[in-house]
């Protein structure tokens, strides 16, 4: 009868470690769930900050771009086309709202426009009275 105590016993005591090592289990797994959770979670946020920091760089990169077209358009085509006429449908009206009123502040602080680098013949040598052709020059040999 002491040997059949004794077996319960180990049975009892054998199924208490089993049920404590699968609660030990359930408690790393969850340990680990709720760590990969966070990271999720941390991840999320850095891509949504990054994806934001893009989207703004792209934003502004644009709005130089538009800044840059609209500023080597000439007067008289500014004038007459007027900007964004094509675009008033296709714009979103706060985006339009903006770019209207980045134009007029460009247009009232901007200096008066010099001609492009490729116009500016100051800096050329003056040309010679008669141009030379090399060509003449050897059949007058």
């Amino acid at each position: 009868e002491a040997n059949q105590q004794l077996r319960v016993e180990n049975y009892n005591l054998n199924k208490k470690l089993a049920d404590d090592e699968k609660a030990g289990e359930l408690i790393r797994k969850q340990a680990m769930i709720e760590s990969l959770e966070l990271e999720l979670q941390r991840t999320r946020e850095m891509l949504e900050k990054k994806a934001k920091g893009e989207a703004e760089a792209l934003r502004k990169e644009l709005m130089d771009y538009v800044r840059f077209i609209v500023h080597i358009l000439p007067d008289e085509i500014r004038a007459t086309v007027g900007p964004l006429s094509d675009n008033r449908d296709t714009l979103p009206e706060g985006l339009r709202e903006k770019l209207l009123a980045k134009i007029a502040k460009d247009r009232r602080r901007s200096p008066p426009r010099s001609p492009p680098p490729w116009q500016d013949v100051s800096a050329l040598p003056p040309l010679a009275s008669k141009p030379s052709s090399p060509v003449r020059s050897f059949r007058s040999r």
